[in-house]
């Protein structure tokens, strides 16, 4: 039997719209593909073997095809990703879909603060990343702000948020409750 939900103090959702991932997602992908639709076009049509150690044709139809699902997918999933915090009365919720979901008992939260970091430095990017320098877990879409938090079981983690400084308070406010 499931418990009722919560009320939200706090929600945010991010999601990867930042137009320089773009640029460079979607023009690589573009890439890729024209060269595969050469490929095609110069071993199917044109007689012409592609590459130094030629497939047969049938193998280079379903090596494009699986290549493009994989080169078309990447950006779908990036666009569908959601980094989506919540804090009600008991739980924080982290939720990178379709990736992880996480859910922390508030007392097991011993410190929190918020922070800026340095996404790329810290953790090598945005994402669902682990630093061994930081030793801790960051979930982070864009920006360089975020919430440390400090379990009572000794484990980091940084939640990026782009209102940092609301969800330290929700979570201070929950923590009280």
């Amino acid at each position: 039997m499931n418990e009722p939900r919560q009320i939200a103090i706090f929600e945010e959702e991010q999601q990867f719209r930042q137009i320089w991932i773009w640029i460079i997602m979607l023009s690589s992908s573009l890439l890729m593909l024209a060269i595969l639709g050469f490929g095609l076009y110069q071993q199917l049509y044109l007689g012409k073997p592609f590459g130094n150690k030629p497939m047969s044709n049938e193998g280079l139809v379903i090596v494009t095809c699986l290549a493009s699902l994989v080169i078309i997918g990447i950006p779908v999933l990036f666009y569908k990703m959601t980094l989506a915090v919540r804090v009600d009365s008991q739980y924080l919720y982290i939720n990178f879909l379709p990736l992880r979901r996480k859910q922390i008992l508030l007392r097991d939260i011993a410190r929190w603060e918020a922070r800026t970091y340095r996404p790329l430095r810290d953790f090598g990017g945005w994402g669902l990343k682990y630093s061994f320098k930081e030793k801790c877990w960051a979930y982070n879409v864009s920006g360089d702000r975020g919430v440390q938090l400090e379990l009572t079981n000794g484990k980091r983690l940084l939640i990026g948020s782009q209102r940092a400084e609301a969800l330290a308070e929700a979570i201070k406010q929950a923590k009280r409750r």
